[in-house]
């Protein structure tokens, strides 16, 4: 068998998939197209990036401008941040529960995204989905999928967003576990 590593219950569960055998002889006659997994996902939110903002004081008078407070570790993290050429970035948002994951490492989470067609997001994306996420309902608490930027002490983190008592924050979050609620953002591959 070309597929060794195929046994009847993995040929039984791609069958179901598509239909039974009413959807296997629909995709192989081609009127029954299979959507990649992140082409099937709606864009969360569509931001910019490149916006003018160069500097950490760019990023810093911008936020206070827009009253978001700002972490320690999250205002060393933005000096790490590299602004691009002007564009825009479609945003996914997946929790490790879609993504088939309980309690994970989160890059256990970010090679399965990549597989499924998404990519980690530009640093970048934290401090401006901040700037322009100004509709961040109460309660809320969002993390960007991106590689880690090692802080002061060493630790590798990743920015998160919250709203908390009205007050919208741009954090940072240890990059080491996660819980299969945590809501990761990540970007639509071009």
């Amino acid at each position: 068998m070309k597929y060794a590593d195929m046994n009847w219950g993995i040929m039984e569960a791609v069958v179901n998939k598509l239909g039974g055998t009413e959807g296997v002889g629909r995709f192989l006659s081609g009127e029954l197209v299979v959507t990649p997994f992140a082409n099937a996902l709606k864009t969360w939110r569509t931001i910019k990036l490149g916006t003018g903002l160069e500097t950490e004081v760019d990023f810093f008078n911008a936020l206070r401008k827009s009253h978001c407070g700002i972490g320690d570790f999250a205002r060393e993290m933005i000096g790490d941040v590299k602004s691009k050429a002007e564009s825009e970035v479609e945003l996914i948002v997946l929790s490790g529960d879609e993504l088939g994951y309980k309690n994970c490492y989160i890059q256990h989470v970010y090679d399965r995204a990549v597989k499924l067609g998404l990519d980690l997001c530009p640093a970048e994306v934290g401090p401006q989905l901040r700037l322009q996420y100004a509709d961040q309902p109460e309660g809320e608490e969002i993390f960007i999928a991106m590689n880690p930027i090692v802080d002061s002490e060493r630790r590798h983190r990743i920015f998160c967003l919250s709203c908390t008592d009205g007050r919208r924050r741009l954090d940072s979050e240890l990059y080491a576990t996660l819980n299969s609620e945590c809501r990761l953002i990540f970007r639509r591959r071009k």
